[in-house]
């Protein structure tokens, strides 16, 4: 059965994930990990493109790359092929290290697109690796490069004018929630405090009187409430100005 073409993106943007063969362990020391961004680098003398996000975890590696579609698999292969023999050679092995076929989604909307940078940048919480609300500390992606402002490796200042929209902080707040959150929308077009407060009372439907009630109620209740706040898309700033509660409280709930 021939393979599905790949889809080629109306704006030049994919997602690329490479998997190590039947979940081979990829790099086993932070030398490992520093020579695959440096062999992502020089692929850039092969071909021209843009890293506008990347995370490398222990089995595989998300790339989040601008590059025209038939220049995707002669980069992908450079990749991979170098960083193998290498690999091999290091630590005695023979045969693919990597998945033959490698994972490819072409992006066709922003906001597809800051859905993408968000879902690579939580791998490392998804996994269990680190909290949430320090996906900045995890040191093999791009999420520590926009912390840092280390972004030599990729493309920020494209990255940051599609969140145009977001602050520093919003940036980072974008990254708390769950990719599936539709309402997060609203992150996009923010709200006044007494529009929100608006907003807020009218989803929570009478179980409260006053935002403010929420800072006196009991833990259960409160988290139950703060969590449902959350998932509307409102800034963890925003909600602690609006019931009283602490920023941590929130982020814990």
């Amino acid at each position: 059965m021939p393979r599905k073409k790949r889809e080629n993106s109306p704006i030049n943007m994919y997602h690329i994930v490479l998997r190590g063969t039947n979940q081979q362990v990829l790099f086993e020391s932070h030398a490992d990990y520093e020579r695959m961004i440096m062999q992502i680098s020089k692929a850039k003398n092969l071909v021209p493109f843009e890293l506008h996000a990347y995370c490398l975890m222990s089995n595989h590696v998300h790339l989040l790359i601008e590059a025209h579609y038939e220049d995707v698999p002669i980069m992908v292969h450079n990749i991979k092929t170098t960083y193998a023999r290498r690999y091999n050679i290091k630590v005695s092995r023979t045969g693919s290290l990597f998945e033959s076929k490698y994972g490819s989604k072409a992006i066709y909307t922003s906001r597809q697109y800051r859905n993408t940078v968000r879902y690579i940048h939580q791998n490392p919480f998804k996994a269990k690796l680190i909290y949430i609300q320090e996906l900045h500390k995890y040191k093999w992606s791009s999420m520590r490069a926009f912390h840092n402002k280390e972004s030599e490796l990729i493309a920020e200042n494209t990255v940051l004018r599609v969140f145009e929209q977001f602050s520093n902080e919003d940036f980072f707040e974008f990254h708390l929630h769950s990719t599936d959150e539709d309402a997060f929308e609203h992150c996009f077009q923010r709200l006044s405090d007494q529009d929100a407060q608006t907003y807020v009372m009218s989803k929570l439907e009478g179980r409260i009187d006053h935002l403010q009630d929420v800072q006196r109620l009991d833990v259960p209740k409160r988290n139950e409430i703060l969590i449902e706040i959350k998932q509307l898309g409102l800034p963890v700033n925003q909600i602690s100005r609006l019931t009283g509660v602490g920023r941590n409280t929130i982020q814990r709930a």
